[in-house]
């Protein structure tokens, strides 16, 4: 063990793509395309880190790695989803529960043929998507992880941090897939229930789970993203009113805390997750009593979108007040390095 008291801790992990996917295993319609074995692959990381492990275990890092990718296994599961719904289509119903997947299938109608390659093509570029995603946010919440310093430096990596994370905020998926996803499963359940035809109850429970689902991952995703948010205001507040630091830091915390646009777009992304969450709670409390008819279901869905969807541009606006003090803070960094 180092002077300092810490030790080197390796983090081994292997994420598997289709850990939130059900069963946590490829489609059966993969066995069909078989190239997408060799597209969708697991997700390894390896990495020694030097750290204090009064504070840091090793099963927790690992879990915390698994819980940095969850969110975007999530949406890879719910395109997955979507996708089988689409092959579904195109099998007769009478054929659905015997059809078997399996490579340069003869028997293969020109309409499944074509479902199946239009799937092939989307998971082939949404895979390099979410796992370029994963690859980045997991090599950021390590390097958080490390960078525990103090006094100026401290101030510094909290807001690089910080200024890192909230800069890799996708403003086109922090509200708008929740929105599509919860459009989605409202939709779903109300035309399940004005059918008829299946298990009311086992209709209510599986969008329960869906939406559950939806609201772990906004838990995860943008309320962590806003905590991130409250923390760079946090050092802002900090700097500004600290004599003993470096003027630039100090001006750079004032642009935080009361001069520029930055503080009130981070308050407004904030009010905005708690806003949504709060409505996805009540939405989940709604569909888990299961009451609702068909009309009432796609009522509550539509007005869940409409209330919502300006959301968006906050988190557009967060991201772009950020680029504006991004060069500003590299410049004070370099100086006190």
């Amino acid at each position: 063990m180092a002077d300092d008291g810490k030790k080197t801790i390796v983090v081994d992990v292997t994420i598997n793509p289709f850990g939130e996917f059900k069963g946590s295993q490829a489609p059966e319609w993969f066995k069909a395309r078989p190239k997408l074995v060799s597209i969708v692959k697991d997700i390894k990381v390896k990495r020694s880190m030097e750290l204090d492990p009064r504070k840091w275990k090793k099963k927790v890092l690992v879990d915390g790695v698994y819980a940095v990718a969850r969110y975007d296994l999530a949406l890879f599961a719910t395109a997955l989803n979507g996708m089988q719904k689409d092959i579904d289509k195109a099998i007769p119903p009478k054929e659905q529960k015997k059809n078997k997947f399996k490579a340069n299938d003869k028997t293969e109608t020109k309409e499944v043929g074509a479902a199946l390659s239009n799937a092939e093509a989307k998971v082939t570029k949404l895979w390099k998507k979410i796992s370029k995603s994963i690859d980045d946010k997991v090599s950021l919440a390590l390097d958080e992880v490390e960078s525990d310093k103090g006094d100026n430096k401290k101030a510094i990596a909290a807001g690089k941090q910080a200024l890192k994370l909230l800069s890799r905020l996708d403003p086109t998926e922090l509200f708008s897939w929740p929105l599509t996803r919860v459009g989605s499963v409202m939709d779903g359940l109300a035309s399940d229930l004005k059918d008829g035809r299946g298990d009311k109850d086992k209709d209510f429970d599986a969008a329960l789970k869906a939406l559950r689902d939806i609201e772990n991952d906004f838990e995860f995703n943008a309320k962590n993203m806003a905590k991130i948010a409250k923390m760079f205001l946090a050092v802002g507040e900090k700097v500004s009113k600290d004599k003993d630091a470096d003027p630039e830091l100090q001006s750079f915390g004032e642009e935080l805390t009361t001069k520029g646009e930055m503080k009130s777009n981070l308050q407004m992304l904030d009010k905005n997750v708690n806003d949504m969450g709060k409505d996805l709670d009540v939405l989940v409390n709604f569909v888990a009593k299961g009451k609702a008819t068909s009309e009432e279901v796609k009522t509550k869905g539509k007005k869940f979108g409409s209330d919502h969807k300006s959301k968006v541009g906050s988190a557009t606006k967060a991201v772009a007040a950020i680029d504006k003090l991004a060069d500003k803070f590299k410049k004070i960094e370099r100086k006190l390095k």
